[in-house]
């Protein structure tokens, strides 16, 4: 009998043992059954494929064989590939989205991510195209390597304060990712512009590759670029600062705009695969710093046809340039170069043109610093006395000071070596004077007197340049050029002469070129200023834009937000907006008062920048419990939306007007009333009447411009708007700014910006009309309050 009773509770044990984890499927659902713990994981049936489709919503908890298990876990592959599921609900009972759960699921519009979930596994989202926003809540702790990869239609996400561990490529592949923000109290993570970095911010983990922005100058405090970081991103231009030391793997890999790269010179390492097909990258200079270049690291770049190795001594793997057909490689004649293939022409350079290869500032601070360090020493028989007498910070400054001297006398001896080429170009008969292109010096004017230009242009093959160098800082300039023909007559370009240049026909219209030769250098700053403009337009500076008054007034307690917004994507551009804003912020700073940090200046915003910048003034408004002044600048597209009349600014990733990608003009009245600000004064040279500064509409659907819903001021807040009900804001091209900005900054100026809210507005309002309507097309600013901006007549921007 108890051998029956033995064998009998053994049978049940191992039942029970067996039972402990097993499959079933509830209400469509697979699941794997935990009996031990009650708890229930979404499952994967590779020999019955699910085939979800539609909403789906998790329960809590599941019922079986007269058991409840709790729900925790979106196992691997739960909802693999399932391209026709829309939705999905997760259980506040969830804490794991394991790897590939929804991988693929090409359909997915919506996915509630419970504030229960602490980890978002590797790939677990990868493929979800049609994912427009993910929240994911405070109580996630990991995001694992590519969870988000190739989710092409998310614009926007934020990290939330919980997050610790950001897996590699977690969001690689988003195409319209604009911006990745983090909470403010994450201690493991930061953003900067939109742009994701580590806490201490030594390192730049991932570059949203929806970002329009085309040149990008990563921050000193990096060191090293993540795995990934700008992964096909649209950039055209980016500079690696000399604090850089590692460059990751794939880091830039088919970034296929991407033109022009600087390396810093602290760059060791080029990781695997780093600018891998970056195909329109046509030259690259390697620093000295660079000792290895990975696999691939220039692979299918189809277009590299030059390469510049500064360094004696580098390892380059065989496969380092694969596929570059046609490239030619600078070097030493130390360098070991493998077997490459195609056999690229080899070139070897001089130390003379090694030499070049590495920046002054880089060279200078080599030459300096250890002839400083050996002269402090104490001499084996110096008194004390005497060694401090001679070594002092004074003394310390002077002798660093010969050193620089020393070092840019011999940088430039053989700066000047080399053969600098210059082309002639056309004549501006008006003034007398050619446009000649140097190679290494840009744009140069000369004076020719008008008997001689047709010499001067006949024998131009013939002519011998004489350079004359200074430095100016860091870099090098040319202080003057003198070109001297068979004749034995010679006409000299000084960088001290003021010249003009016409050029009929061409529309420019850009700043005076001036040469800065900065301080340790051998010649004194030129005063003069050489104009390039073109006979149609007023060219350079405007009235407004040159000797900007400089008051001295400080306003510490004052915050400027900017939004200058002229390049659309895929729509009209806004002429001059970019130069408002940078001209405005130069007022903020010079006449307002205004420390250079508090002034926010965004140039082409995308949708996910605009957010960005309130949400730092938020951040801000927050720190000081409100005690400050907010200044609010738009220069840009504004529309209504057809349905509601609603009025919306436009990022210039609009492409059309719609309230999921542009801003709410009664939002952002809100949101900055909501800071609780001391005042907000809000400059808005747009209209909201759907039509472009020069008139068209901004959709072909729309024929006639439409007058949007008036929004009310909130806060203590008073708006000057360019335009009144369905007009246009229209630019002022000949003094290169918005019409609205133009009449602004004059007054400004004129007042050096002391100036009532009232006066300011009436003078805006005045001028804007007389010069519109002289323009055929009348334009009408307004001035508007909100109802406890007590008062608001006499404030005053300083």
């Amino acid at each position: 009998m108890k051998k029956l009773l033995t064998l009998f509770l053994a049978l049940m044990c191992a039942t029970s043992i067996f039972a402990a984890e097993y499959d079933c499927k509830i209400d469509g659902i697979y699941y794997k059954l935990d009996e031990a713990n009650m708890t229930a994981t979404v499952t994967y049936k590779e020999w019955e494929k699910p085939t979800y489709s539609g909403s789906i919503v998790i329960p809590n908890t599941i019922s079986y064989h007269r058991k409840k298990y709790s729900v925790t876990t979106i196992g691997e592959y739960a909802f693999y590939k399932c391209s026709g599921l829309t939705s999905v609900t997760i259980p506040n009972s969830v804490t794991t989205i394991g790897k590939l759960a929804f991988y693929g699921c090409s359909g997915l519009t919506s996915v509630t991510i419970p504030n229960s979930v602490t980890t978002i596994g590797d790939v677990a989202f990868v493929g979800c195209s049609n994912l427009t926003s993910v929240t994911i809540p405070n109580s996630v702790t990991t995001i694992g390597s590519e969870a988000f990869g190739i989710c092409s239609s998310l614009t926007s996400v934020t990290i939330p304060n919980s997050v610790t561990k950001i897996g590699n490529y977690a969001f690689s592949g988003c195409s319209n990712l604009t911006s990745i923000n983090v909470g403010a109290a994450n201690t493991h993570y930061c953003s900067i512009d939109g742009v994701l970095f580590n806490y201490t911010k030594d390192t730049l983990i991932q570059y949203p590759i929806g970002n329009t922005r085309t040149e990008y100058a990563i921050p000193n405090s990096v060191t090293t670029i993540e795995v990934g970081a700008f992964g096909t991103s649209n950039l055209i231009s980016v500079t690696i600062p000399n604090s850089v030391t590692t460059i990751g793997d794939e880091a830039f890999s088919y970034c296929k705009s991407l033109t022009s790269v600087t390396i810093g010179n602290s760059v060791t390492t080029i990781g695997n695969y780093a600018f891998e097909g970056c195909k329109s990258l046509t030259s690259i200079t390697i620093p000295n710093s660079v000792t290895t270049i990975g696999n691939e690291a220039f692979g299918f770049c189809y277009d590299l046809n030059n390469v510049f190795i500064a360094s004696k001594s580098i390892h380059i793997s065989y496969s380092s340039f694969k596929d570059c057909s046609n490239i030619s490689i600078f070097c030493a004649a130390s360098v070991k170069l493998p077997s490459f293939e195609g056999n690229p022409q080899i070139y070897i350079l001089s130390d003379d043109e090694l030499f070049l290869l590495t920046p002054f500032s880089v060279y200078a601070q080599e030459y300096v610093e250890p002839r400083i360090n050996e002269w402090q020493k104490k001499g084996d028989f110096e008194k004390v006395a005497d060694w401090q007498r001679r070594v002092n910070e004074t003394t310390r400054r002077q002798k660093a000071s010969e050193l620089l001297k020393e070092a840019q006398k011999k940088y430039l001896a053989i700066y000047t070596k080399e053969n600098k080429t210059f082309t002639l170009g056309t004549y501006d008969s008006e003034n007398e004077v050619f446009l000649i292109k140097g190679s290494n010096t840009g744009d140069l004017l000369v004076s020719v007197p008008i008997n001689d230009a047709q010499y001067v242009q006949q024998n131009w093959s013939s002519h011998t340049a004489t350079p004359h160098y200074a430095f100016a800082g860091t870099d090098i300039v040319a202080e003057s050029v003198d070109f001297t023909f068979p004749n034995n007559k010679t006409y000299t370009y000084r960088s001290t002469q003021d010249l003009t240049y016409a050029q009929t026909d061409i529309q420019y219209n850009f700043d005076p070129i001036e040469f800065n030769l900065g301080s340790n250098t051998s010649v004194s700053k030129p005063k003069g200023q050489q104009t390039i403009q073109q006979t149609q337009l007023v060219i350079g500076k405007s009235d407004v834009d040159t000797d900007i008054p400089t008051t001295g007034k400080s306003s510490p307690n004052t915050f400027a937000v900017i939004i200058s917004n002229e390049n659309y994507t895929k729509l009209k551009e806004v002429p001059c907006a970019i130069n408002d804003g940078k001209v405005f912020a130069q007022y903020c700073e010079k006449t307002i008062g205004l420390p250079k940090d508090n002034i926010k200046l965004y140039t082409n915003a995308t949708y996910g920048m605009m957010i960005e910048a309130v949400r730092n003034m938020r951040n801000i408004a927050n720190a000081y419990n409100g005690d400050i002044n907010i200044i609010f600048y738009y220069s840009g597209h504004g529309a209504p939306i057809d349905d509601t009349k609603e009025a919306y600014l436009l990022p210039v990733d609009a492409f059309g007007v719609s309230p999921e990608v542009c801003y709410s003009l009664n939002r952002l009245y809100k949101e900055l009333a909501d800071m609780k600000a001391k005042s907000v004064t809000m400059f808005l040279d747009a209209c909201f009447s759907g039509a472009t500064k020069d008139g068209d509409m901004l959709a072909s659907v729309r024929g006639v411009a439409i007058k949007a819903k008036a929004n009310a001021p909130q806060g203590n807040m008073v708006v000057f708007s360019a335009a009144s009900d369905e007009q246009t804001a229209l630019p002022y091209l000949d003094m290169g700014h918005g019409m609205f900005t133009y009449y602004l900054l004059k007054k400004l100026k004129e007042t050096k910006g002391d100036v009532t809210y009232q006066a300011l507005g009436d003078y805006v309002k005045q001028e804007v009309y007389r010069r519109s309507s002289v323009k055929g097309k009348a334009q009408t600013p307004t001035i508007s309050a909100s109802a406890t901006a007590e008062g608001w007549q006499d404030w005053k921007l300083r």
